[in-house]
């Protein structure tokens, strides 16, 4: 039975009892032994042990005991009511769901463990069991030498009945047994290892074989099961001030899984509970989910925070910088919503981000500039709204190369205000717009016509049209074109500066194609000039890929002059 379905059948089984006398006549624990074997299961604190019914052998009369206890147990109540299954003196431990019914504890009833009895005295490290325990056996001579208070008892494993030997310390152990009885007790113990392994009592758990400890890791798993799929009801009834900082083996705090789940009552509820991102060690990355570029990211981060003593265990100093550089926004916005984020990155990182978006300057940088240098627009807005400015490194980026950015990441820096950064360049623009305009726009239009219609012919392999198109115009623009743009007035900002190389080049290029067109007809050979047909076609078709993006970088100028005015 799967884990996450321990989850939903707990979370609703939390209800407070009122009065033991009550629960003795308002439930029927009999019932849970009358179950089917396929309706086992849902009657099961834990579904999983629906296994171990066979194994334990429970069949036989029930005869309920009339002595119910109740114990409170983190955000669970718990009832134990003494009882005999099949001939076999127990103490039934269930909790119940809304419905009233029970849902049983099989291990904590009839005292099973997971460690089996053979492999107790093997141990190097501490481990839990269920026993029933009571004074007696004989101290070795070591232990009688110590001057220590140390007593021997014997405990006996529930399910089989071994008897194993052991020694212990423990005052509160002692007085439970000093009655000469045996008791149900969950003990922690160590495995002496010597001429003769010896089992050694480190502490009394608890009286009974309902272990608080492993409820509440129980609890604990459930609640965070539930933060992770957005179960806010189930986080609602388990959470508490005592589990409020819990994380799952991989680290990850109830924050962090409320973020994951994408559900906004769960993660008001986490943060109302003072789930904050103080937590560490819950940002954890695969390491080859990363680019090249993102892990030497990471690694800078990391290295700081080591460099300050920060033990994060992660692979992110944030949830707001996680949930940046991964561009999940929803998230980001859930989170923003909640907790006030720190923007700004420190000089390192920010120098990180400089080598990783190939900014020249390393100034300041934050969040913002990481969403707006890799394109996210999602995320970029969420951090605008919640009140996240672009530092200097981003404007510089933007006066310098405003063209580098997309269509859809101008305009909401534009709805933000962010053209004002722009005024220098726009109006350099409009300048070399007009100048260009002046004196070879309506050349380079002619040439974008002609090759198109060149090109069509050459697709068609119809030779004497595409050389009556280079001989009817194309060839004169071609030759002019250089003459041409070096007449249009430099520009004096970088930006536009950056236009004017561009346009330059692809003059340059067609230049040389007119060049190598002119040595074809020149060549006596055929080799020869298949040759500087080559290279004429080669440099034409890289001319016009440059213009093609120099018209792009034009129209991005354009609409932002246009959205300007």
């Amino acid at each position: 039975m799967p884990k996450r379905f321990v989850a939903l059948l707990l979370a609703v089984m939390l209800v407070v009892l009122s009065a033991c006398g009550t629960a003795q006549n308002q439930y029927d624990t009999a019932a849970v032994f009358a179950a089917q074997q396929e309706e086992r299961a849902a009657w099961l604190a834990d579904p999983d042990d629906a296994a171990l019914w066979e194994a334990l052998g429970l069949s036989g009369t029930v005869v309920l005991g009339e002595q119910i206890t109740s114990r409170t147990i983190g955000a669970q109540s718990w009832l134990l009511q003494p009882a005999e299954v099949g001939g076999r003196s127990v103490t039934l431990c269930y909790c119940l769901d809304e419905q009233g019914r029970p849902l049983l504890d099989l291990r904590a009833s009839f005292g099973l463990n997971s460690l089996p009895v053979e492999e107790w005295r093997q141990q190097s490290d501490l481990f839990t069991v269920r026993v029933t325990a009571a004074l007696g056996g004989e101290l070795p001579q070591d232990y009688e030498t110590e001057g220590l208070s140390r007593y021997s008892l014997l405990l006996t494993d529930p399910v089989g009945g071994e008897v194993l030997p052991a020694v212990a310390g423990d005052a509160a152990l002692y007085e439970l047994l000093s009655d000469g009885e045996p008791h149900a007790v969950c003990l922690r113990l160590r495995a002496m290892q010597g001429e003769e392994p010896l089992l050694r009592v480190t502490h009394l758990l608890c009286e009974g074989w309902l272990e608080a400890e492993a409820v509440l890791r129980a609890q604990s798993e459930q609640l965070l099961w539930a933060a992770r799929h957005g179960e806010s009801e189930t986080v609602r009834l388990l959470l508490n001030a005592g589990n409020a900082a819990v994380t799952d083996p991989n680290g990850d705090g109830l924050l962090f899984l409320a973020l994951q789940s994408g559900d906004a009552q769960t993660v008001k509820l986490v943060a109302d509970a003072g789930c904050g991102d103080t937590v560490c060690n819950i940002y954890r990355v695969e390491e080859g989910s990363l680019t090249a570029a993102e892990r030497r990211d990471w690694q800078q981060m990391l290295a700081e925070l080591d460099g300050q003593g920060v033990d994060t265990g992660c692979t992110a100093p944030s949830i707001a910088y996680y949930y940046t550089v991964h561009g999940e926004a929803d998230r980001l916005a859930l989170y923003l919503d909640r907790y006030p984020a720190e923007f700004s990155l420190s000089a390192e990182q920010s120098h990180t981000v400089a080598l990783q978006y190939g900014v020249e300057s390393a100034q300041d940088a934050n969040l913002l500039d990481l969403a707006i240098l890799r394109d996210d627009v999602a995320t970029a807005q969420v951090l605008l709204g919640s009140g996240a400015d672009a530092s200097g490194l981003l404007k510089k980026k933007l006066q310098a190369a405003p063209t580098d950015f997309s269509d859809e990441m101008l305009a909401l820096l534009g709805s933000r205000g962010y053209f004002g950064v722009l005024d220098d360049v726009l109006e350099d623009y409009r300048a070399f717009r007009d100048s260009y305009e002046e004196v070879a726009g309506e050349s380079c239009r002619r040439f974008e016509q002609d090759y198109a219609d060149y090109c069509i012919a050459v697709q068609k392999g119809d030779t004497f049209a595409a050389a009556g198109i280079m001989d009817s115009g194309l060839l004169e623009e071609i030759v002019g074109q250089l003459e041409a743009v070096q007449q249009v007035q430099k520009p004096q900002t970088e930006a536009i500066n950056a236009l004017w190389d561009l346009m330059f080049q692809y003059a340059d290029m067609m230049d040389t194609a007119g060049y190598y067109y002119k040595r074809i007809s020149l060549s006596t050979y055929i080799v020869t000039r298949r040759y500087y047909r080559a290279l004429f076609e080669d440099r034409l078709g890289r001319a016009h890929t440059l213009y093609e993006q120099f018209k792009h970088e034009t129209e991005v100028y354009d609409w932002l002059l246009e959205n300007l005015g």
